[in-house]
């Protein structure tokens, strides 16, 4: 699976250390059907997978790409400045089997296939659209 073979669907505003939606903070997931995009445009962030523990440093080199529906939040640790873009891909069988190559299968950091630079989209969510789509559990 490539990043490019994917819609973008969406994206949060750029954020900070000071201005981070507060619920991203939290456990949470990205709904079914929906894959996310953390793309750090300096700085680092931590972002820990809640059903391993596994913490993984995500900054400019190195995105991270959010399988559908597994729980994770975002640990601050420093200066940051970062955007969650959200994309769907056409049913390519992915998540069926350990060789779609994304890694969700294997709980592994995606490749670097799945690392291009991505323009900001015209389409951003807002802060209140996100906490909200949270709570109503369209991204839990």
């Amino acid at each position: 699976m490539n990043i490019k073979d994917g819609t973008k669907i969406g994206s949060t505003p750029l954020m900070n250390e000071k201005n981070i939606f507060p619920d991203l903070l939290k456990e949470h997931s990205v709904p079914k059907g929906k894959w996310g995009y953390v793309v750090v445009e300096n700085g680092s962030l931590n972002f820990m997978w809640i059903d391993t523990n596994e913490v993984l440093v995500v900054d400019a080199n190195t995105p991270l790409l959010i399988q559908p529906e597994r729980l994770h939040k975002v640990i601050l640790t420093g200066p940051v400045n970062f955007k969650v873009e959200f994309y769907e891909f056409p049913d390519s069988g992915c998540c069926s089997s350990s060789s779609c190559g994304c890694g969700c299968s294997t709980n592994e950091v995606a490749p670097p296939i799945l690392t291009p630079i991505i323009e900001a989209s015209d389409s951003e969510v807002i802060e209140q659209e996100i906490n909200q789509k949270i709570k109503d559990n369209e991204l839990k």
